[in-house]
């Protein structure tokens, strides 16, 4: 697996479909993901000393897109929260090539934004989650102070959407890769990037890989209802 600081050539292409402007907004929180690799230090006859470097990759639903961006663990940012799960609301802002994130029990970190995708609109805020995110996380747009009020909590009360449907049966295929950030398509739709586990209907499903200066990988994969197929795929570098 690749570490972050080499692949950030890679993905930076991908920034360009950020239109936003740099003013708080507020979003959930999609996913956590942690990942440990080792970089090697150095050598004593042969044997490799090695460092770990923990990464941390988060995803946010905001408004009618996903997106996603990444940090290394160090002594200027600790480890994201524990209640950072999924539907947590936070503070969002993007700036240039940077994600910032903030919640009711965190400090600010930054990331490195790597990708953004289409999704439904974000489930409002409740009149609770409104309230703690303004007393725990207040943010500032030039001199002045941004949050919620009595008006905009009545707006997210009136187009909160409603509850979704249950989930039809199926299964999940977790995908991982190597090189790490590869495109995944099922079926030909965008699905992100690895890794991931996506839940899918049962039966027969194409999923593809790619990566720029990779081989594209195919594969039919079988779903079958509650069970996980595990696909493990190494792209070989083009010519």
């Amino acid at each position: 697996m690749l570490r972050f600081r080499w692949l950030i050539p890679c993905v930076c292409f991908v920034l360009v479909s950020f239109v936003w402007s740099a003013d708080w907004q507020v979003g959930r929180i999609e996913q956590v993901k942690k990942d440990v690799t080792s970089k090697p230090l150095y050598y004593i006859v042969n044997t490799p000393v090695t460092e770990d470097i923990v990464t941390y990759t988060i995803s946010v639903h905001v408004n009618k897109q996903i997106v996603t961006g990444y940090y290394e663990l160090d002594k200027s940012q600790a480890e994201p929260p524990e209640e950072w799960t999924g539907n947590t609301p936070v503070w969002i802002q993007i700036q240039d090539k940077n994600l910032y994130l903030k919640s009711a029990t965190s400090g600010e970190f930054k990331l490195t934004a790597v990708k953004s995708r289409p999704a439904p609109t974000m489930q409002a805020l409740t009149l609770e989650e409104i309230k703690v995110l303004n007393a725990g996380a207040r943010v500032t747009a030039g001199t002045d102070t941004v949050g919620f009020g009595a008006k905009e909590a009545a707006q997210q009360q009136e187009v909160a959407a409603p509850k979704p449907a249950p989930e039809p049966p199926g299964g999940t295929i977790n995908i991982s890769t190597v090189p790490y950030l590869a495109d995944i398509f099922v079926d030909g739709k965008d699905m992100g990037y690895s890794p991931a586990k996506i839940r899918m209907s049962p039966g027969a499903h194409t999923v593809r890989v790619s990566k720029n200066g990779y081989t594209t990988f195919t594969k039919q994969v079988l779903v079958s209802i509650d069970k996980e197929e595990k696909l493990a795929v190494t792209l070989e570098k083009k010519p």
